[in-house]
């Protein structure tokens, strides 16, 4: 063996003497960063689409005990973004929308950034337990300094960073699902375990308090952890009887803790919202008939936390509706089969996707690799089962397939480190390179593309993959800045202008082309302003002396 080889077995081995003060050490100096890093963003950037109402159906969880404003999504992310902004004293209106009463609570004693940011404060520890999460697993599949690995690299991706700075629910099943999966995993190893039995019941409660597509990911990925249990020929499961009643205590234990995110509600589904679940239930199923009559029936039963059920039902509707979307060029409603998985490879740094080469080159060459096999096989599940949906408005759909790729990217460190002098380079430099793009990215990690689709025309994603309403501050800024009083707009985002923007704002009306100075959202330029016709304000593109405010608005003047 060469001296330096020497040399580097005994520095790994020395590592391995004093692994946990280390790694906890790595492990605070990069959650520290990260944190610090999404904190900077919330002054930089204006509240995006959803933000509003995220506020204001929490705050109605916190204010008046209930939570009916609207049911499509579950409460726990919204009970936490709106746990600061109550305790400050906030308070919802009785009349409007979610969104209206969510902007009427920024606005109210003209302390919009202060708001905003205590709102986004709440989503903060989702990621945390994100990274927590990507730690757990690389762990679990690779030992410690795989885990601390892939944390640190969970911490440098530019999706994982833009919605951990925003107040909206996409982080806490980010956090949750990957979370929930690890004990489900950690049970199958022994469900006679009452600890494995309440994390799994904890975690999986709590993921679906975050969102409703743990009902989509968790049962696909279970079916894969159990295959790759019988692959690998892990300890065979004990008797039916006994995997049965284990699973029954963890589907009650489960249920109590949903029934609490609810407030230990009773109630129907319909009485939530009457006139949006009858019309719900309808469109579900299918107007009338004997499937309309049970579907009526059972939206009229009295259940424990009735707003779970109504929110399913409202799920399926959105479901069957489709949604506004975009996809490389195009405008459409019911989604595209290859939307996700370009959403992925593009919003993947390019070195990581390097790394996660040589991890599955790990994976298919190296016994000691193997284990890593799972967490590949779990992001492929998320990302193959949500292909056919047709909702397709963004990444942040499938963000914990993030948390598992950081895991096989790891492990794909491990394996160039094992490859030589040539190997430790080529880990240092991906690794380094992975800083230096995170970095770069900073503050606009939402609009961030790898090279494959960045400065990009016409762009491949939209929506909040790029432009979500989050530089209208920065329109505001600039505005003043250069004295502007009156100013043309194209504004597709839900907000208050005349409060947000000091200028006269004038709305553009639809192929007309105005005089003076114009901002034009991206999103107006290729999808009108989110309504057909999608070319109104096309021809924006043929002016090509503009000022980019932000990273996705063009300030112009006109004749």
């Amino acid at each position: 063996m060469k001296q330096s080889q020497v040399s580097l077995a005994g520095a790994l081995s020395q590592m391995k003497r004093f692994p946990t003060a280390v790694a906890v050490t790595v492990i605070m100096i990069a959650v520290t960063v990260a944190c610090w890093r999404v904190i900077a963003t919330y002054d930089e950037l204006s509240h995006t689409q959803d933000e509003p109402a995220h506020l204001s159906t929490g705050l109605q969880w916190w204010q008046d005990g209930e939570y009916t404003i609207e049911t499509l999504h579950p409460p726990l992310a919204r009970v936490a973004i709106a746990f600061l902004p109550y305790l400050t004293g906030a308070k919802i209106p009785d009349d409007g929308d979610l969104w209206e009463r969510g902007l009427a609570v920024l606005w109210e004693d003209g302390d919009y950034q202060g708001v905003l940011s205590a709102m986004r404060l709440g989503n903060l520890p989702f990621f945390m337990l994100a990274l927590l999460a990507a730690f757990l697993w690389g762990r679990a599949v690779g030992g410690t300094w795989t885990g601390v690995t892939a944390l640190c690299i969970a911490s440098l991706l530019p999706p994982l960073l833009a919605h951990a700075g925003l107040a909206t629910t996409d982080m806490a099943v980010t956090a949750l699902l990957p979370l929930a999966l690890l004990a489900f995993w950690r049970w199958t190893d022994n469900v006679r375990s009452f600890s494995a039995l309440f994390l799994l019941a904890l975690t999986l409660g709590l993921a679906v308090l975050a969102k409703f597509t743990t009902f989509l990911y968790f049962p696909v990925a279970a079916v894969v952890i159990l295959a790759w249990r019988w692959r690998s020929k892990q300890k065979p499961l004990p008797g039916l009887a006994e995997v049965a009643s284990s699973a029954a205590l963890v589907a009650v234990g489960t249920l109590l803790v949903i029934w609490a995110g609810y407030r230990f509600s009773v109630g129907t589904p319909m009485s939530t919202s009457p006139e949006s679940m009858s019309r719900a239930v309808d469109i579900v199923f299918r107007w009338s008939g004997p499937r309309h009559d049970a579907g009526t029936w059972a939206a009229n039963l009295t259940v424990p936390a009735p707003e779970l059920p109504a929110g399913i039902i409202m799920s399926m509707k959105k479901g069957r509706d489709g949604h506004r979307s975009y996809f490389m060029g195009s405008n459409g409603r019911y989604g595209w089969v290859g939307f996700f998985p370009t959403a992925v490879t593009v919003k993947t740094p390019a070195p990581v996707i390097l790394l996660l080469a040589a991890g599955i080159a790990g994976v298919a060459t190296r016994r000691r690799f193997r284990a890593a096999g799972l967490p590949l096989a779990l992001a492929a599940a998320i990302v193959l089962v949500v292909m056919p949906s047709t909702i397709n408005i963004g990444v942040r759909h499938v963000m914990p397939a993030f948390i598992f790729l950081a895991v096989v990217a790891a492990t794909g460190v491990r394996y160039l480190l094992g490859r030589g002098w040539l190997g430790i380079v080529a880990a240092s430099i991906l690794l380094s390179w992975t800083a230096l793009t995170s970095a770069r990215a900073h503050p606009d990690y939402l609009p961030w593309f790898n090279l494959l689709a960045a400065d990009r025309e016409p762009p491949v994603l939209l929506d909040s993959d790029y432009d979500w309403g989050q530089d209208l501050s920065r329109l505001s800024q600039r505005l003043d800045e250069l004295g502007i009083e009156r100013i043309n707009l194209c504004w597709p985002w839900t907000t208050r202008l005349e409060q947000h923007i000091g200028a006269d704002v004038v709305r553009m009306e639809p192929y007309e082309i105005p005089s003076g100075w114009t901002a034009v959202s991206i999103t107006c330029i290729y999808q009108g302003n989110r309504r057909e016709p999608f070319d109104k304000y096309a021809w924006v593109n043929g002016i090509e002396d503009y000022e980019l405010v932000g990273k996705t608005i063009r300030l112009f003047r006109l004749p």
